[in-house]
């Protein structure tokens, strides 16, 4: 098994790579569809919204995204409205990161593989927008639906929708289901 350095010396293991999910591989088919780069808004769109590639194509076109360009934050954040997400709320990392076990406190980010590596803490976490420098990715029923699951991309924004603030609030005052630290 891999290990990864840390600043402290301590070692992490590696998680192993995953299969795309198949929801991504559909989406990411549209690309080619649509000649497109650069459309993780898109994908994520379509996933958070529950609607179809073409309509979150569309939605941030009419938003003023040029084809095959990436998206601005409040394009993306403008169109999940649009197609019936209700405004969205930022979200402190701190907070999930206190409640890692072992030696995850003692992290200073989240990162997209987080999910996969702690799934005890985010078992039940409701939907929302992972948010990195250049990149950003649904967590869609448990799961980062994108390619950069096999991927450690710091996130530097987490945006979820204000609808499922009850969901947020319970997942929250929950207890992980497994204080076990398990790689996978």
């Amino acid at each position: 098994m891999l290990t990864m350095p840390t600043k402290k010396g301590l070692e992490m293991p590696a998680i192993e790579r995953i299969n795309l999910h198949k929801k991504f591989d559909e989406l990411h088919g549209k690309t080619a569809e649509f000649a497109e780069y650069n459309d993780c808004a898109v994908k994520a769109v379509a996933l958070l919204a529950n609607v179809s590639y073409e309509i979150a194509h569309a939605t941030l076109k009419e938003l003023g995204r040029p084809n095959r360009h990436g998206t601005y934050l409040s394009q993306t954040l403008a169109a999940l409205v649009k197609l019936g997400c209700p405004s969205m709320e930022f979200f402190s990392h701190r907070s999930i990161i206190k409640r890692y076990p072992g030696q995850g406190p003692g992290l200073k980010n989240i990162t997209t593989h987080h999910p996969r590596r702690y799934p005890m803490i985010w078992h039940n976490a409701p939907n929302m927008l992972l948010k990195s420098q250049h990149h950003i990715a649904a967590f869609v029923n448990g799961e980062v639906i994108d390619w950069s699951v096999n991927r450690a991309l710091r996130v530097t924004n987490i945006i979820i929708p204000i609808a499922s603030r009850e969901q947020l609030d319970a997942w929250i005052a929950s207890k992980p289901v497994n204080t076990i630290y398990r790689s996978y």
